[in-house]
C-alpha cells in the first residue's frame, strides 16, 4: 500500500490493549498469479480483528468506545461486502469491467487482492480514521490486524 500510515511508537510500550472484530463481508477474489487454484475466483467470510492501543485511557477509562465505530465497520463493509476483489494490474481486468457493468458483480480494486493487502488497508484505513477523531486522534494507535479468510487462515499485519 502506497498510503502513509501513522505507526504506533516504537518507544512507548502501548500497557492497554482492546480488540474489535468486524465480521461477516462476503468476499470473492482472484489472485492472479498464483500457480495454484487461488488464481480462479474464490470466496471467504471475511473479517478482522483489530487492536487497539494506548498509553492512557479516555475520561470513561476505554482504549476506544466501541460503539463509536460504526463508520470504521461501514468502510470494510463498502470495501469488502459482496464485493469482487481483484488485483489493479489483472490481466483480466476488461473483462471484470465488463462483467461489473453489465451489474454481474461489484468490483474492488486493489494492488494486492489477498489477504494481506486486505489487512494492511484496514490497518491504513483505521489509522486515518483515528487520526480525525478527536478522543482517539493523538491517544490511539492500531497495534495489529488479524485477518481472517475461514476459521483456518489469518494473516497479521503488525504496526509499527
Amino acid at each position: 500500500m502506497n498510503d502513509p500510515i501513522v505507526t504506533t511508537p516504537t518507544q512507548t510500550p502501548l500497557p492497554f490493549q482492546v480488540t474489535k472484530r468486524f465480521s461477516g463481508y462476503s468476499t470473492a477474489h482472484r489472485l492472479w498469479k498464483a500457480t495454484s487454484h487461488c488464481r480462479f475466483i474464490h470466496g471467504y467470510d471475511r473479517s478482522f480483528d483489530v487492536t487497539f492501543g494506548c498509553t492512557e485511557l479516555d475520561a470513561n477509562g476505554w482504549v476506544v468506545d466501541f460503539g463509536g465505530l460504526k463508520q470504521v465497520h461501514k468502510n470494510i463493509e463498502d470495501k469488502f461486502d459482496h464485493k469482487t476483489v481483484i488485483a489493479s494490474d489483472d490481466p483480466l481486468m476488461s473483462e471484470f469491467l465488463l462483467l461489473e457493468r453489465m451489474g454481474g458483480c461489484e468490483l474492488t480494486v486493489m494492488p494486492h487482492p489477498g489477504m494481506e493487502g486486505a489487512a494492511e488497508w484496514v490497518a491504513a484505513m483505521i489509522t486515518l480514521w483515528i487520526r480525525t477523531q478527536p478522543a482517539t486522534a493523538e491517544r490511539v494507535y492500531v497495534v495489529k490486524v488479524v485477518a481472517r479468510e475461514n476459521d483456518k487462515n489469518a494473516v497479521v499485519y503488525q504496526c509499527g
